[in-house]
C-alpha cells in the first residue's frame, strides 16, 4: 500500500476513533434487518478464480442475499464455543510510525490486529468480536451462532418470521450483503477496535455525519444497556433485559471499529462508532445481533 493512501486511511479512522482505548451508530449494529480464517472474502462462499470473482460482482443485492441464504438455509444452529485463535503479545509502535495513532495492538494468528485495553476488556471478548464479524464474511451461519445468546437468536427468528415472514437466516444473509455494500464488494477484516460507548472526543464527533453525532451518548453502561435492550422490547419482551442480567456474569457496553482489505489491496474503515453489547457467562461471551 502507498504510505500516502495509508496515511490518509489512518487520519480518516482516526476521525471517528478515540483515543481511549478486534451486524444505532452509536446506535446498535444488532438491528435484525440491518472459511478459512483471516483470508475469508465477504462473498458469501469461497471465490475460486477471477471469473467466479466477477460474476459475484455483476450480482444484485438481491441476488447476493438469495444465493447466501441459499448456503445457509440448512446451515445447524450450534451451542459449541467459537474457535477464537490466539493473539500475541501487546505491540506499542514508535512514536513516527504510521500506526502511532491508532495505539496499542496485538496481531492475532489470522493476522488481524485488535485494539482494545485488556484492563477493561477480556482478550476472549475481543477475539469472540472478531469472530463474529469474520461469521458475516465467510458467510457462515452456523459460526454466527456461536457468537450470540441463544436466546436471541430463538426470540429473533420467531418475531421475524411472525412479524416479517422470513427467518433469521434470512436477517442474517440480509447482513452479509450490507456489509459487502459497505465494503463495495469482497473484503477481508485486518483490524477490530473496541472502547467503551460515548466514549468520542468533541473533535473527533466533529467529524462525524451528523445523524451519527446526534446518537453519541455518556459513558454511563448501565443507562446505555438498558436503552439497548429496549430496542428489542417488542421482539424479546419486555423483560428480556432482567432475564439476561440474572442469567449471566457481566455486561459489556462498548462502540466498535472495523477495517478491512477490499479489492485494490488498501484499507477502509467500513463500521466506525458503532455500539455492540456483550454478555459473559461461564466465561464465553456473547453478543446481540
Amino acid at each position: 500500500m502507498r504510505s500516502l493512501r495509508y496515511t490518509a486511511i489512518i487520519a480518516a479512522m482516526m476521525c471517528l476513533i478515540s483515543a481511549a482505548s478486534c451486524g444505532h451508530t452509536n446506535g446498535s449494529s444488532s438491528k435484525a434487518d440491518d472459511a478459512p480464517a483471516g483470508e475469508t472474502t465477504a462473498s458469501g462462499e469461497a471465490q475460486t478464480d477471477a471469473a467466479g470473482s466477477e460474476a459475484a460482482s455483476q450480482e444484485s443485492d438481491e441476488e447476493k442475499e438469495n444465493r447466501i441464504y441459499e448456503s445457509v438455509k440448512d446451515a445447524q444452529i450450534s451451542t459449541d464455543a467459537p474457535f477464537l485463535g490466539t493473539a500475541g503479545e501487546v505491540v506499542a509502535p514508535d512514536e513516527d510510525d504510521e500506526e502511532a495513532k491508532l495505539g496499542n495492538y496485538c496481531v492475532c494468528d489470522d493476522g488481524v490486529k485488535l485494539y482494545y485495553d485488556e484492563s477493561v476488556y477480556p482478550k476472549e471478548l475481543a477475539l469472540t468480536l472478531k469472530e463474529y464479524f469474520k461469521s458475516f464474511a465467510a458467510g457462515s451461519f452456523t459460526d454466527y451462532t456461536k457468537c450470540v445468546y441463544p436466546s436471541y437468536i430463538t426470540g429473533m427468528d420467531a418475531y421475524l418470521q411472525k412479524e416479517y415472514k422470513y427467518d433469521i437466516k434470512r436477517s442474517f444473509s440480509k447482513q452479509c450483503v450490507n456489509l459487502l455494500k459497505m465494503a463495495e464488494g469482497d473484503y477481508t477484516i485486518t483490524r477490530v477496535k473496541i472502547e467503551p460507548h460515548g466514549t468520542a472526543k468533541k473533535e473527533e464527533m466533529a467529524a462525524m455525519p451528523e445523524e451519527q453525532q446526534q446518537n453519541v451518548t455518556e459513558n454511563d453502561p448501565e443507562k446505555n444497556i438498558a436503552n439497548f435492550f429496549a430496542n428489542y422490547e417488542d421482539a424479546l419482551g419486555k423483560d428480556y433485559a432482567d432475564k439476561v442480567r440474572k442469567e449471566t456474569d457481566k455486561l459489556y457496553d462498548m462502540d466498535f471499529y472495523i477495517m478491512v482489505k477490499v479489492g485494490d489491496d488498501s484499507e477502509k474503515l467500513i463500521l466506525g462508532s458503532y455500539e455492540i453489547i456483550f454478555a459473559e457467562k461461564d466465561g464465553r461471551f456473547y453478543t446481540f445481533g
